[in-house]
């Protein structure tokens, strides 16, 4: 009819059920960690080669820049004549030496110029404000010196 089992068998039993079912919750616990962190691995793999890509393609710019710059340095033979106040290299007596000279674009120097334009606007302003302040503070002084005064004037008038 039944299966009869002894009490120390049965906790036993019981005890290596239990131990299962948590081993089995652990395992589902890591599989979950795996897959996230396998997801996490081929999102950087991704963001690796994007970086790598980026990476290659500075290389490539400066390179280019670099180059650039050696051909400009070897090649500046012909010194352009500028306008009057536009040239602003050192002039010697016999030679001028335009071996460190730059040839700026007027773009880059109007670029500089409007930037400090907008900064002397705002320290103006703020100049301005300061000096209206002052003024107020002033002319508060002025008018309690000249309440005190007027004060005193009515006190002796009236003790007379």
């Amino acid at each position: 009819e039944g299966f009869d089992i002894d009490q120390f068998s049965w906790s036993k039993l019981q005890e290596l059920r239990t131990a299962r079912i948590e081993k089995e919750i652990e395992s589902k616990q890591l599989s979950i960690e795996f897959s996230k962190l396998k997801q996490k691995l081929e999102r950087l793999d991704g963001e690796e080669v994007v970086i790598a890509n980026c990476i290659s393609e500075i290389k490539a710019s400066r390179d280019l820049a670099v180059n650039s710059i050696q051909d400009l340095e070897s090649n500046l033979d012909v010194v352009v004549r500028l306008r009057q106040g536009q040239d602003e290299v050192d002039r010697d007596a016999v030679v001028t030496d335009y071996s460190e000279a730059l040839l700026l674009p007027i773009s880059v120097v109007s670029k500089y110029n409007s930037r400090i334009k907008e900064l002397g606007k705002e320290k103006i302003s703020i100049l301005s404000k300061i000096k209206l302040f002052r003024r107020k503070i002033n002319l508060i002084d002025w008018e309690a010196k000249h309440y005190g005064l007027e004060a005193r004037h009515f006190e002796a008038y009236l003790t007379d």
